[in-house]
């Protein structure tokens, strides 16, 4: 019998060391997609869109396991994203219908099916005050569930209206337009999932800070490459999913 399990860690493995899809001579560089995004942080923070971001520590040797193409880059997660939490929704403020308000377990129910029977909701008021003091999930923005059952990440989806739960839930603000689901996957590869556990913080349940979220290490290709990956991904996982049902 084919393990088909298996299949998808060794596709997501050689996605994430650039081996799934042939490198283009004509990419824009890895590196040269940082230097843009660090400009237009420049702007943003000038303009008090977003804060200043605290130095987050050189990659060090030790750190990186394999090579990557000359065209990719190392890179920590908090460069690429602005990894935020929500504002505090107490219990007393769930509401049984309105807008949408997501736990860890949503989230990741999100992340594995792509739907969700949601039994918790808080006003539309709420999260107007909340969306507008704060921000809320937008279109491309990635939530990772960071509590419990940790690292399961959702793509927030064009038409999505949610809030979400402080500190069990976080959210990567995909500012610079990265691709989304090219990161999505990476959350699934082994190499990322044994990172996120093994800087988990927490006696009794796995937990993700937004401190250690900035700092997880991920391989950058260039901004086209992701793309022509998430293709060659979605294709074998659909393979993969065929196979199953034969």
């Amino acid at each position: 019998m084919i393990d088909t399990k298996l299949i998808r860690q060794k596709i997501l493995d050689l996605a994430i060391r650039g081996k799934l899809v042939p490198q283009a001579p004509s990419d824009e560089p890895a590196s040269e997609l940082l230097k843009r995004i660090n400009a237009e942080k420049a702007v943003l923070v000038k303009s008090g869109k977003i804060k200043k971001e605290k130095p987050l520590p050189p990659i060090s040797k030790d750190e990186i396991p394999f090579d990557i193409p000359g065209s990719w880059t190392w890179v920590r997660l908090g460069k690429l994203f602005s990894v935020v939490s929500a504002r505090r929704v107490h219990k007393a403020d769930w509401k049984s219908s309105g807008i949408p308000f997501y736990r860890a377990r949503e989230i990741a129910k999100l992340a594995a099916f792509g739907f969700v029977d949601n039994e918790l909701f808080i006003s539309q008021d709420q999260y107007e005050e909340y969306k507008q003091s704060s921000g809320a999930p937008n279109p491309g923005d990635i939530m990772v569930t960071a509590v419990g059952t940790i690292g399961k990440a959702y793509v927030v989806k064009k038409n999505d209206v949610f809030y979400y739960k402080d500190a069990s839930v976080i959210c990567l603000e995909n500012c610079h337009k990265m691709n989304s689901l090219f990161f999505k996957y990476c959350f699934s590869a082994a190499f990322i999932v044994s990172q996120i556990f093994s800087k988990s913080t927490g006696t009794t349940v796995d937990t993700i800070t937004i401190e250690k979220a900035e700092q997880y290490v991920f391989p950058l290709p260039p901004l086209a490459e992701q793309e022509r990956i998430v293709a060659k991904v979605e294709a074998l996982m659909n393979e993969t999913k065929s196979e199953e049902t034969t």
